[in-house]
């Protein structure tokens, strides 16, 4: 959780020196950051599936709850 958070505060600290120091270079950052949230959320929505198929086959969790 602290890693996270700690990421989320130096890149919003970063975009914010760059918006600053130059509007189009944090523009262009900004710009940028949505490709790299929309590949964390599908890494994420990957990591969720392959945790509940874990959880499926050391019998865990019961199969149909997640049909």
């Amino acid at each position: 959780m602290y890693k996270g958070l700690a990421i989320a505060v130096l890149v919003h600290g970063l975009y914010d020196f760059c918006i600053f120091t130059s509007p189009i270079l944090g523009a262009a950052f900004g710009l940028l950051t949505f490709p790299i949230v929309i590949l964390m959320l599908l890494r994420l929505k990957r990591t969720i599936k392959m945790a509940i198929d874990a959880d499926v086959y050391a019998a865990r969790v019961p199969q149909k709850e997640f049909i």
